[in-house]
Protein backbone atom coordinates (compact mmCIF):
# COMPACT_ATOMS: atom_id res chain seq x y z
CA UNK A 1 0.00 0.00 0.00
CA UNK A 2 1.31 3.42 -1.33
CA UNK A 3 0.24 6.38 -0.25
CA UNK A 4 -1.23 8.85 -3.11
CA UNK A 5 0.59 12.27 -4.03
CA UNK A 6 -1.06 13.09 -7.01
CA UNK A 7 -4.05 11.98 -9.40
CA UNK A 8 -3.41 12.86 -13.16
CA UNK A 9 -7.02 12.68 -14.52
CA UNK A 10 -5.75 14.25 -17.63
CA UNK A 11 -3.78 11.62 -18.63
CA UNK A 12 -5.73 8.98 -16.45
CA UNK A 13 -2.79 8.00 -14.08
CA UNK A 14 -2.39 7.75 -9.90
CA UNK A 15 1.24 9.56 -8.79
CA UNK A 16 2.04 7.60 -5.51
CA UNK A 17 4.77 8.92 -2.65
CA UNK A 18 7.86 7.83 -3.24
CA UNK A 19 7.47 8.48 -7.00
CA UNK A 20 5.37 5.38 -8.41
CA UNK A 21 3.02 5.76 -11.38
CA UNK A 22 -0.08 3.76 -12.34
CA UNK A 23 -2.70 3.88 -14.95
CA UNK A 24 -5.90 4.49 -12.73
CA UNK A 25 -7.67 1.70 -13.74
CA UNK A 26 -5.00 -0.52 -12.90
CA UNK A 27 -5.43 0.68 -9.36
CA UNK A 28 -7.64 0.88 -6.38
CA UNK A 29 -8.11 4.33 -3.69
CA UNK A 30 -8.98 2.81 -0.49
CA UNK A 31 -10.31 5.76 2.04
CA UNK A 32 -8.07 5.51 5.47
CA UNK A 33 -10.68 6.13 8.85
CA UNK A 34 -9.10 7.69 10.66
CA UNK A 35 -8.61 4.91 13.12
CA UNK A 36 -5.95 1.96 14.14
CA UNK A 37 -7.21 -1.97 15.21
CA UNK A 38 -5.79 -3.27 18.47
CA UNK A 39 -2.67 -3.82 16.47
CA UNK A 40 -2.40 -0.42 15.40
CA UNK A 41 -3.02 -1.24 11.71
CA UNK A 42 -4.84 1.48 9.87
CA UNK A 43 -8.63 0.69 9.34
CA UNK A 44 -9.78 1.47 5.82
CA UNK A 45 -13.50 1.53 3.99
CA UNK A 46 -13.75 -2.29 3.02
CA UNK A 47 -12.02 -3.86 5.88
CA UNK A 48 -13.03 -6.66 7.55
CA UNK A 49 -12.75 -6.37 11.42
CA UNK A 50 -13.35 -9.15 13.82
CA UNK A 51 -14.49 -8.54 17.85
CA UNK A 52 -15.60 -10.71 20.12
CA UNK A 53 -16.36 -13.49 17.64
CA UNK A 54 -18.21 -11.34 15.19
CA UNK A 55 -16.79 -10.50 11.94
CA UNK A 56 -18.06 -6.77 10.91
CA UNK A 57 -17.63 -4.96 7.54
CA UNK A 58 -16.24 -0.95 7.64
CA UNK A 59 -18.89 0.83 5.64
CA UNK A 60 -19.42 4.73 4.92
CA UNK A 61 -22.56 6.02 4.66
CA UNK A 62 -24.55 9.37 5.73
CA UNK A 63 -21.20 11.33 6.32
CA UNK A 64 -19.65 8.96 8.72
CA UNK A 65 -17.96 4.98 8.90
CA UNK A 66 -20.08 2.37 10.40
CA UNK A 67 -19.66 -1.57 11.20
CA UNK A 68 -21.92 -3.87 9.44
CA UNK A 69 -22.06 -7.20 11.65
CA UNK A 70 -21.62 -9.74 8.17
CA UNK A 71 -23.98 -12.32 9.82
CA UNK A 72 -27.10 -9.87 10.37
CA UNK A 73 -26.55 -7.35 7.74
CA UNK A 74 -30.34 -7.32 6.39
CA UNK A 75 -30.91 -6.21 10.44
CA UNK A 76 -28.34 -3.49 10.58
CA UNK A 77 -29.58 0.17 11.14
CA UNK A 78 -28.55 2.60 8.28
CA UNK A 79 -25.86 2.94 10.81
CA UNK A 80 -25.12 -0.06 11.43
CA UNK A 81 -24.29 -2.05 14.75
CA UNK A 82 -21.52 0.58 15.61
CA UNK A 83 -21.17 3.95 14.36
CA UNK A 84 -16.76 4.53 14.29
CA UNK A 85 -18.11 8.31 15.02
CA UNK A 86 -18.70 7.52 18.15
CA UNK A 87 -16.28 4.70 18.90
CA UNK A 88 -13.30 6.87 19.31
CA UNK A 89 -10.71 4.16 19.98
CA UNK A 90 -11.63 0.68 18.55
CA UNK A 91 -10.16 -1.45 21.36
CA UNK A 92 -10.16 -5.64 20.80
CA UNK A 93 -10.92 -5.37 17.22
CA UNK A 94 -8.95 -6.88 14.57
CA UNK A 95 -8.33 -6.64 10.71
CA UNK A 96 -8.20 -9.79 9.01
CA UNK A 97 -9.09 -8.69 5.84
CA UNK A 98 -10.99 -7.01 3.24
CA UNK A 99 -14.11 -7.30 0.50
CA UNK A 100 -11.41 -7.13 -2.10
CA UNK A 101 -9.37 -9.69 -1.13
CA UNK A 102 -11.15 -11.60 0.85
CA UNK A 103 -14.37 -12.45 -0.01
CA UNK A 104 -15.00 -15.53 1.61
CA UNK A 105 -14.81 -13.85 4.85
CA UNK A 106 -18.29 -12.28 4.00
CA UNK A 107 -19.94 -15.27 3.91
CA UNK A 108 -18.71 -15.69 7.57
CA UNK A 109 -16.05 -18.30 6.65
CA UNK A 110 -12.37 -17.87 8.12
Amino acid sequence: MFSVAKLDFYNSFIIFEPHFVMKIEDGELMQFIGLTDKNEKDIFNGDLLKHNGKIYKVNWSHGCFYLVNIENIMEASCFGDIDLREEKNPDGFEIIGNVWENPELLKGGE
